[in-house]
């Protein structure tokens, strides 16, 4: 005898497309689960999925009942979509067995990519489409400019630049948290790390946005993503190709200078090389932070408790940090490529099947996170995977890590009060790869920006 108990509707991002979800009790133990995977599919490879918190209920399911997943959607290919914090960590530790070589996130949509097209966004020399030993010593010059005590000696310059954009937002009426505050952080210090001139500044992220967020209607102008993406590829790089190697031969110690010299046996890199390693550490550097820092806050003003235990006890403030990575998940996903036969749980993987780690699953995977959907700046330990894992963690993470600490700190000293605005975030069209805010309307009901400067 069969009793229905439940029927879960899993929406699926803003466009409401919804797998159905049946799930059957037999007398003395679970019965049949029946599930629309194409809807399920549809999803994942959309361009609003990662949107927003709905996400999340579908990969639940996904990590109980099919956490190893063949997907196809929409995409042009299919791909193993890989949802438990175990089998991500075990890819992303094995970059013999499974190869960046197709980039380090799923692309976007749009014709079959032609050899013409492969070279016009650098995947033969860019540095997320390396393995080890390539990888390896194409990253080792530019590693101690970001390690951890090279990443404090910019504290205090990053303080102040808090301090300045937060007095800023202190203004009555509404403001826009990700316009006005999160975006202009990590522009003003990576692209000053990169030497790029200030009233060059607007272009630059703009082509970075382009990169970043291809499927975004506002940059289509009648072209496919994939053709977006592309264009704004191809003008960063010939940005920076000319400028580094107008610093070629310099003495400075700068991290752009760095680049322009960097030498393999003796020999310089050549400008293609020079140009893609540029291009590919400035897009990163933009984006990730500003929508970590925008949506880190908007988590905060809807959890004032916690915004009370960090303003009451700003020694948290690392754990904030990790806990906001965690929640956040800037960037949803890593792509591999399997370079032989495998087994992934009980699948069988091919080689030369796409293999996609999505982190956001991983971090919310209750193997590993107590209670992994609350909020919870004490979380302690918290092995998430926002910043990757492996040869190609995140570059410039112990930077990010300063930025977001301060911000977070500052934020909450100076605008206990901070209120949400109708209609509430706009969240960025940006298919598979990070989860971000466009706009965030909020009121700070502050008179003057009290701690800011603590």
């Amino acid at each position: 005898m069969r009793v229905d108990i439940c029927c879960a509707r899993y929406t699926l991002g803003y466009r409401r497309m919804r797998a159905e979800v049946t799930v059957s009790l037999a007398k003395g133990g679970i019965g049949d689960v029946v599930v629309d995977w194409e809807s399920i599919d549809l999803g994942l490879t959309g361009p609003d999925y990662v949107t927003g918190d709905e996400q999340h209920e579908v990969f639940a399911f996904m990590r109980a009942e099919e956490p190893v997943h063949w997907t196809k959607g929409s995409h042009e290919r299919g791909f193993w979509s890989l949802t438990r914090h175990e089998d991500c960590v075990a890819v992303l530790n094995s970059p013999g067995l499974f190869s960046s070589q197709a980039g380090s996130q799923l692309p976007p949509k749009g014709p079959t990519p032609t050899p013409e097209y492969l070279h016009k966004i650098g995947a033969d020399v860019r540095l997320t489409h390396q393995d080890p030993p390539n990888h390896t010593q194409l990253r080792r010059p530019l590693n101690p400019h970001f390690s951890v005590p090279s990443s404090k000696k910019y504290r205090d310059g990053i303080e102040a630049l808090v301090v300045k954009l937060i007095a800023g937002v202190n203004r009555p009426g509404e403001v826009d948290l990700v316009e006005d505050l999160c975006a202009p952080l990590p522009v003003n210090v990576f692209l000053r790390l990169m030497d790029v001139p200030e009233e060059k500044w607007d272009e630059v992220r703009e082509l970075a946005k382009s990169i970043i967020n291809p499927e975004d209607p506002v940059r289509a102008h009648g072209r496919d993503p994939r053709t977006v993406q592309a264009d704004g590829f191809a003008a960063l790089f010939e940005y920076m190709r000319a400028d580094l190697m107008a610093r070629r031969g310099a003495s400075d110690t700068s991290f752009a200078t760095t680049l322009a010299n960097m030498r393999i046996d003796g020999e310089y890199l050549s400008e293609r090389w020079v140009g893609w390693m540029g291009t590919t550490v400035t897009a990163a550097g933009l984006e990730s932070t500003r929508d970590t820092a925008a949506v880190g806050l908007m988590e905060f003003i809807r959890h004032p408790d916690q915004a009370a235990l960090l303003r009451n006890d700003p020694s948290l403030a690392p754990k904030a940090v990790e806990e906001v990575l965690r929640f956040v998940t800037p960037s949803k996903n890593r792509l591999r490529v399997a370079t032989a036969d495998t087994v992934i749980g009980d699948k069988q993987i091919k080689e030369g099947d796409w293999v996609v780690s999505w982190l956001t699953s991983a971090n919310r995977d209750p193997e590993v996170f107590a209670r992994p959907n609350e909020f919870d700046i004490t979380r302690d330990p918290n092995p998430h995977l926002s910043f990757g894992l492996g040869t190609h963690m995140c570059l410039g993470r112990n930077v990010a890590r300063i930025e977001l600490e301060l911000i977070f700190q500052k934020f909450l000293a100076a605008f206990p009060d901070a209120k949400e605005l109708e209609p509430g975030p706009e969240w960025i069209i940006s298919g598979q790869v990070v989860s971000g805010l466009k706009h965030y309307p909020v009121q700070l009901l502050a008179d003057e920006p009290v701690g800011a400067s603590a």
